[in-house]
């Protein structure tokens, strides 16, 4: 009989070699997609609309570590279905790095990642885990069809609200096009 790691489920001499495949796994993942993060580096820091990049893996593990207390009620046991869901993610990668669609590259990821997470810690896992995952979508670029299609709907939206909030508040405000007209400027 193993004694019982009261934090996770897990049994103490299983702890190691657990964490020491996570860490392994976790460099086959950066070092497999290193273009990829280093592409998603790139559009962070030189375009505007997705400078957000940057924190989202932060406040992903923000939400992980607000879920904190799930992990005393986590059971590490892995699940094979990850294979094919890792499988899934590959395919995407080789698919995005054979015709250059870089949108599918990036999106490679969460199907990867998740597979790697059953393959680990099994659904007790995933279940703590996707939500922060799942966050993890916002970090990517969307396609340039998709972007440009919700580009004028969103600017418009936000023209419109703008707009009514400012002349809720009293001040006079009219909207030309995209623009807010404040007293003739």
């Amino acid at each position: 009989m193993s004694v019982l790691d009261t934090e996770s489920k897990t049994p103490v001499g299983m702890a190691r070699p657990l964490l020491a495949a996570m860490a392994m796994l976790l460099l086959v993942l950066v070092g497999t997609h290193w273009a990829t993060f280093s592409h998603m580096t790139d559009r962070w820091a030189h375009d505007p609309q997705y400078s957000h990049g940057f924190i989202v893996p932060a406040f992903a593990l923000v939400v992980l570590w607000s879920r904190r207390e799930m992990l005393k009620q986590l059971t590490w046991h892995p699940a094979w279905v990850g294979w094919p869901v890792l499988a899934l993610g590959v395919a995407m990668r080789v698919a995005a790095a054979e015709s250059d669609f870089e949108p599918l590259d990036s999106l490679s990821l969460l199907p990867t990642v998740f597979g790697l997470v059953l393959l680990v810690g099994g659904w007790s896992v995933l279940r703590w885990s996707w939500p922060a995952l799942a966050f993890l979508a916002f970090m990517m670029p969307l396609p340039y069809s998709v972007e440009t299609a919700l580009a004028f709907p969103l600017r418009r939206l936000a023209t419109v609200t703008s707009t009514y909030a400012l002349q809720v508040s009293g001040c006079p405000a009219l909207a030309e096009g995209n623009v807010i007209v404040i007293e003739d400027m």
